[in-house]
């Protein structure tokens, strides 16, 4: 299994990804990478951490091939409820 995704203008990290929702009606896969840089402040106990969550989607009728892409990545997957099923 790649360890990265070649969509058409750009390559992702599958280390990144947080979670990969599927619109079943819209045909449109989103991808939900984890952020890398954190901003913030913290003072005697008390502050706030910020992150940024990049999105980044792929349609079947506006971008085929990195729908075909993730489609077929997805499906790869071994995931421990396909082998409770089996």
């Amino acid at each position: 299994m790649s360890k990265f995704l070649k969509l058409s203008n750009r390559i992702v990290n599958t280390a990144l990804i947080q979670h990969v929702y599927f619109d079943k009606a819209a045909e449109k896969y989103s991808l939900y990478l984890s952020s890398t840089t954190h901003s913030g402040f913290l003072m005697f106990g008390s502050g706030s951490i910020n992150g940024n969550n990049n999105e980044i989607f792929a349609t079947k009728k506006d971008h085929l091939q990195s729908y075909e892409t993730i489609e077929k990545w997805v499906n790869s997957l071994e995931c421990v409820s396909d082998k409770l099923t089996k």
